[in-house]
């Protein structure tokens, strides 16, 4: 296989221990997902096993899609 191929599908597609994960919890609400979800973010931060990002739903609902708009679609 050419070096320039190789190249690219290790960028493309690294080893299983550089890869990231996502754990996408749902449930009723106060059933303890951002609890859950905020305990988890800390024990991988302890580990060290590299950055970690916690998305919070009633957070991005109120910060990023705060003005979003919904309404019916009318043919004329």
């Amino acid at each position: 296989m050419p070096a320039s191929v190789t190249a690219e599908l290790r960028r493309a597609r690294p080893p299983r221990s550089r890869r990231g994960v996502v754990v996408f919890c749902t449930g009723l609400s106060g059933s303890g997902k951002s609890t859950l979800a905020r305990d988890l973010r800390d024990c991988c931060s302890n580990v060290g096993t590299g950055p970690v990002s916690l998305l919070d739903g009633d957070l991005v609902r109120r910060l990023l899609s705060a003005g979003l708009t919904f309404s019916r679609k009318t043919g004329t």
